[in-house]
């Protein structure tokens, strides 16, 4: 049995990356699962992780002062770099008295403004609101280009 748990977390957020999943969630008595497009998708060929595989997932994302925080206050909050290519918004937290993991991957490259969800809070000099949809300007010289509000 491969026990290289960073090889493995490695793989996993590489393959999240690969299939434009936005998350990758490990818990006891799951399959690493992978949110793409909202749903969640278990890893059909992985293993139902143990409570000691989440606790070397554990060891390899978290430092000695983090885990010492997360054995305190029961959850963490904290960024991860996979080899500078991946990086993760974090949280290592209990869930049913198990250690379990939640990462949330965060593209490389900053979206320009028109990418990005806005909500009816943005500033109405930068949006129009038309009935549930927002038009974001990306300069007032400049085209004009739809966004779906939620």
């Amino acid at each position: 049995m491969d026990t290289n748990y960073q090889a493995k977390l490695g793989n996993y957020l590489e393959l999240a990356q690969a299939q434009g999943a936005s998350d990758l969630h490990l818990g006891v008595g799951k399959k690493p699962t992978l949110r793409i497009d909202g749903n969640l998708l278990q890893l059909a060929k992985e293993p139902i992780l143990a409570k000691d595989d989440l606790l070397n997932f554990v060891d390899v994302l978290l430092t000695t002062e983090q885990k010492e925080k997360f054995l305190k206050q029961k959850e963490i909050d904290f960024g991860y770099s996979y080899k500078d290519k991946i990086r993760c918004r974090s949280n290592v937290y209990y869930q049913r008295s198990y250690p379990a993991i939640s990462l949330r991957l965060i593209p490389m490259e900053i979206r320009g403004i028109c990418l990005l969800y806005t909500s009816d809070a943005a500033d109405d000099l930068l949006c129009v609101d038309l009935g549930g949809r927002r038009i974001i300007k990306q300069n007032k010289k400049e085209n004009i280009n739809k966004i779906e509000h939620s």
